[in-house]
């Protein structure tokens, strides 16, 4: 595998990370916020409902009509339902808030007791409109992170083999220079041969012998030393006498 190409994947792989990490904060941030928001606009609406039946003001209406998807009912502890507004359908009787499904809609529910236990107060939310904003933040953050990724992906294949010029270049030159004084035997024919070479690791390394010499074989013995055996000699260019 080439350098470029280790290059390419490491950065989409970086990419597709960053982006799938980015898009599953965003959307848990988001749902996380709006639950909170939901929760506390049902918990602040059933507290004043108890407070207006508990204690009524002159005027003041237990809901706002002009917010739709709002339930609200009064059963009583046999199951009978005293007040009803929004729906005809007897809401569940929730202490936590739980999900349920009115005429096919989505509506969060919590009910407090009221008259000292004798009866229940029931409130619902339809939060069909918030479901529908996360699939379309959902939908949004997969869009965005899908055309990023492509992007960076087409970017990468296009410039970087012109940003590992420089590099290449001097990988070459050093490859070709070092394998070319070391082992000329074994270097590759061309700059692209020593690079793959290079990379693929496929030049072994030979231990370098150092060539022999012509003066380095033995030499006889001096002139005019004698040899082991006694026998004198006689220099160099000397004559027989006459």
């Amino acid at each position: 595998m080439s350098l470029k190409l280790r290059a390419v994947l490491v950065l989409t792989g970086v990419t597709l990370v960053t982006v799938l990490s980015f898009g599953a904060f965003a959307y848990l941030l988001f749902v996380r916020q709006q639950r909170a928001e939901l929760h506390r606009l049902l918990d602040a609406d059933l507290a004043r409902a108890r407070s207006l039946l508990t204690r009524p003001v002159l005027g003041a209406d237990l809901l706002d009509a002009s917010v739709p998807g709002v339930v609200l009912q009064v059963v009583s502890h046999d199951g009978t339902v005293l007040i009803s507004w929004g729906a005809s359908d007897v809401l569940p009787e929730a202490e936590a808030v739980r999900s349920v499904e009115i005429d096919d809609r989505t509506h969060l529910v919590r009910s407090a007791t009221w008259g000292q236990g004798a009866a229940t107060i029931r409130l619902a939310h339809d939060v069909e409109e918030a479901l529908s904003a996360r699939w379309t933040l959902a939908r949004s953050l997969t869009a965005g992170g899908i055309a990023t990724f492509l992007a960076v992906a087409l970017l990468a294949t296009v410039a970087m083999p012109w940003a590992a010029r420089p590099l290449d270049a001097a990988l070459t030159g050093l490859a070709a220079v070092t394998f070319t004084e070391l082992l000329p035997e074994q270097a590759s024919d061309t700059a692209e041969g020593v690079m793959e070479d290079l990379q693929g690791g496929t030049l072994p390394v030979t231990p370098e012998v150092p060539a022999s010499r012509p003066d380095d074989a033995p030499a006889g013995p001096p002139s005019g030393v004698d040899p082991p055996d006694g026998t004198p000699t006689a220099p160099s260019g000397a004559g027989s006498g006459s």
